[in-house]
């Protein structure tokens, strides 16, 4: 009939319109991946231009100071800087170690007695500005004050990790000399020992001072020092603000740690050469590296197929 008839020309037109489409569409999409093939070329080549320079540079430096790493190896000369460095080094050891210790003490528990007493008089300050209609109800100190107060905790718990870890390597160099330095200083070695013991175990005091008095300015903040899991624990009481921060942090410090490492292992490597240090360094660095990339990768991995959502 005639409306078959229409019906069947209509849908063949319907059908060619359908199908100029998504030939059009296909083409777009070519286009665009073409387009971006394109742009990635010229992305590449403008990179180019400064990559090969640099890299020339890099490759001429090497090679000089691999020469010249190779001369001092050969030479008496290296043997005498390292054994004077050597010496210079392991008896400061003791000594850095108490002066860090006393030092990171005193100015850490300064830090915290101010910021506590900061807190106590916005405390005091609040209270007393509400007046009679503070009877029942504690005043809220001033947000101005409580970021003061934060910043020195902040600073305090800085000063106290970045001590702590220099106070370990010192430590670790009087370990590795201990027979030598004992028998020139024994009472030093024996007071930095007790020094070392004594300091770490107030750094911790120190931290869970710090901790519960931001807890007491963010009651939602939860997680003990002493309590192994106090990290996640601290992570999961944050806001999505603080995270952010926290995640931010820990993508520069990986940025950070992997361009060190990447110095480290040039720098170990041709002191292995120069002074005779053995593997032991370039491998030390080397595994720092390489745990640091695989935990990286895995973790990203898990994250983008939804493992930890």
């Amino acid at each position: 009939t005639t409306e078959m008839i229409v019906v069947r020309v209509l849908a063949r037109k319907m059908k060619r319109m359908m199908t100029r489409r998504r030939r059009s569409f296909r083409m777009r999409e070519e286009n665009k991946k073409v387009n971006k093939a394109e742009k990635n070329k010229r992305e590449n080549r403008a990179a180019l231009k400064k990559f090969i320079p640099m890299l020339i540079v890099c490759a001429v430096i090497g090679g000089i100071t691999g020469g010249v790493s190779s001369f001092i190896g050969y030479s008496d000369f290296s043997g005498s800087i390292a054994e004077a460095a050597l010496l210079i080094v392991n008896m400061m050891s003791p000594w850095a170690v108490i002066i860090l210790g006393v030092s990171s003490f005193i100015a850490c528990w300064a830090i915290y007695r101010k910021a506590r007493s900061m807190y106590e008089g916005a405390l005091a300050e609040a209270d007393a500005a509400d007046g009679a209609e503070a009877a029942d109800t504690a005043g809220e100190p001033d947000e101005q004050i409580i970021e003061e107060i934060e910043d020195k905790l902040s600073q305090g718990m800085f000063i106290l990790s970045v001590i702590m870890i220099v106070q370990m390597l010192f430590f670790g160099i009087m370990m590795a000399d201990l027979e030598n330095i004992a028998v020139h200083s024994f009472a030093i070695t024996m007071v930095a020992t007790g020094v070392f013991v004594v300091g770490n175990l107030a750094q911790l005091k120190q931290q869970q001072l710090m901790v519960d008095l931001e807890k007491e300015m963010n009651p939602s903040k939860k997680g003990s020092v002493y309590d192994a899991k106090f990290r996640d624990k601290w992570e999961e009481s944050c806001d999505e603000l603080e995270k952010i921060i926290i995640y931010k942090s820990a993508y520069k410090a990986y940025k950070t740690t992997a361009l060190t490492c990447v110095i480290l292992w040039i720098v170990t490597a041709t002191l292995s050469i120069a002074f005779k240090t053995g593997p032991l360094p370039c491998i030390a660095v080397t595994v720092i590296w390489l745990v640091q990339t695989v935990s990286y990768c895995r973790e990203a991995m898990k994250l983008e197929r939804g493992g930890n959502r």
